[in-house]
């Protein structure tokens, strides 16, 4: 199942982070990526407007997470809504956001909701747990490109 996470009400949510700062969205892709890497499936966080990121955090794809810039003068809301209108099954996506618009337009098609206080909580509980056997390790390419992202912080 696709998810939808809505980055900025997301950051605005999560205890430390700051709205509109490129450590916080940083933080916070890292933190759904760690994630994915352990739940599956695939992710696309939408920030509002266009990357400030001199960090190289632009439009790109990390394993199973993509990370989206609505552009500007377009809100991620708006971003994430026009997806859902034009997805073939909206009733497949989840989205990840506490923004009441968002949810409303989500409700009416049929697109599952998750809420950020929930999804923060759930990637907390599962960063505390040991990592399984199971698990695997990133491969050469996902390395390669979470260093052009993440660098040396």
């Amino acid at each position: 199942m696709p998810f939808l996470v809505d980055g900025n009400n997301l950051i605005g949510l999560t205890r430390g982070l700051k709205l509109r700062d490129d450590k916080s969205q940083l933080s916070i892709v890292q933190r759904i990526c760690a994630y994915q890497r352990r739940k599956g499936g695939r992710y696309t966080v939408f920030f509002d407007g266009e990357s400030q990121g001199g960090r190289a955090l632009r439009d790109s794809k990390l394993g199973g997470v993509t990370i989206r810039f609505s552009g500007h003068g377009v809100s991620a809301d708006e971003s994430i809504k026009r997806l859902l209108r034009r997805a073939a099954h909206p009733r497949e996506y989840t989205v990840i956001s506490s923004d009441r618009q968002l949810a409303i337009e989500c409700q009416h098609l049929g697109s599952h909701l998750m809420n950020c206080t929930d999804f923060n909580r759930e990637m907390e509980h599962l960063r505390s747990e040991p990592l399984q056997r199971w698990e695997k390790t990133p491969s050469a390419a996902e390395v390669e490109e979470w260093l052009k992202i993440f660098g040396d912080q």
